[in-house]
């Protein structure tokens, strides 16, 4: 009986496909703990997700842990997937904005949910996607039949309300391209018990424009 019991746990298991999911389980799993923990709950268990936007082919200088196969000829598709690991990234964090969990003061705490690039055949395409475009289809676009993935990410029903006071656009990104053969990294990061920068998507060489000093994903 028991070698059947065990027999059908791990037929359900492969059925489910775990192992594709098990990481960022792993991690929301541990913030979960740590904010219901009063600070007795150790480092989190959350690993930087190594992602590949492929249109069919490979994507350079990337070790990808995961890969996402879209059509590079469907702009929607690429920014569709994009918007997914965002909101895989916010539902692993969110609840680590608990005031239970202690976190220096002024200390920027980041965390790396994902580093991304995009393969040779989207970008062969030359496409020019602006970050108030992608902004715009998060907006517009649902998650769930409940909420847009602005909506889910930000907490605020209209973009431009949002920007207008003090959002995630500011000039330097508001004039810039979110596609292109660098690398990419989405991230999300809470400075104090309060304040928080909610997941955002940016170049990684302006993860300094947060001034984050401490991280909370291993690499």
């Amino acid at each position: 009986m028991l070698l059947i019991g065990f027999a059908i746990v791990l037929f359900f298991i492969f059925r489910l496909d775990i192992g594709k999911t098990t990481e960022k389980q792993i991690c929301h799993n541990s913030v979960v703990m740590k904010s219901r923990s009063d600070g007795f709950v150790g480092a989190l268990n959350c690993k930087t997700n190594y992602l590949c936007i492929s249109g069919g082919g490979k994507c350079e200088m990337i070790n990808p842990t995961s890969t996402v196969k879209v059509d590079s000829n469907n702009r929607e598709e690429i920014m569709k997937a994009i918007a997914d690991e965002m909101a895989d990234c916010w539902w692993m964090f969110s609840e680590y904005y608990s005031p239970n969990v202690e976190i220096v003061f002024g200390n920027l705490n980041c965390a790396i949910c994902s580093i991304v690039r995009f393969d040779e055949k989207i970008l062969e395409k030359e496409y020019i996607i602006g970050y108030r475009e992608f902004l715009e289809y998060l907006a517009r676009t649902n998650k769930d039949e409940s909420q847009t993935y602005f909506t889910y990410l930000y907490n605020s029903p209209n973009l431009d309300e949002f920007i207008n006071r003090g959002g995630v656009l500011n000039t330097e990104l508001e004039n810039s391209n979110i596609l292109d053969d660098d690398e990419y990294a989405i991230l999300t990061g809470r400075r104090g018990r309060k304040s928080a920068i909610y997941p955002t998507y940016l170049k990684s060489s302006q993860i300094s424009f947060f001034e984050c000093k401490d991280f909370v994903t291993e690499a």
